[in-house]
């Protein structure tokens, strides 16, 4: 049924992240949601709920959440809820989309887009199926 996922189907990838490649598929959940969906605002909270499958994620491993174009992370907003009780302090940093949809850190490289990163290492693997809830704070982009 999970053929599809093998790494010649990936359609993105990071560089320049440590640790190996994690074949799986996280789902967000109806909870996800964003506090107030506007322009213009200057904190926001973002709550996130997913799960993984088919497999859990090790602890150790790291979750990378990318912000949409024009959105920002805000360091040092991040909550810790179901699921990732043990999750580490969240790195808030900016990595290029680079034209091939590979992810690379803003510092060592150049050309493409800036996007805001939260950058998440798991304290405890997460469970398939299991959710994993986080909260953090965001700048929506300003009026067009």
């Amino acid at each position: 049924a999970l053929s599809w996922l093998v790494p010649e189907n990936l359609r993105d990838r990071s560089d320049n992240l440590e640790g190996p490649v994690t074949l799986l598929r996280l789902q967000m959940h109806a909870e996800t949601t964003l506090e107030s969906p506007f322009f213009d605002m200057a904190s926001t909270q973002l709550q996130v709920v997913l799960s993984c499958h088919p497999d859990p994620i090790p602890a150790g491993h790291v979750l990378v959440l990318v912000a949409p174009s024009g959105f920002r992370f805000l360091p040092g907003s991040f909550r810790r809820g179901t699921g990732l009780e043990h999750a580490e302090q969240p790195r808030v940093e900016a990595l290029r989309l680079r034209s091939n949809l590979t992810l690379a850190s803003a510092v060592s490289s150049t050309g493409g887009e800036l996007l805001s990163s939260l950058v998440l290492t798991l304290g405890a693997a997460l469970a398939p199926g299991a959710p994993g809830a986080l909260a953090v704070a965001v700048e929506t982009p300003p009026t067009p």
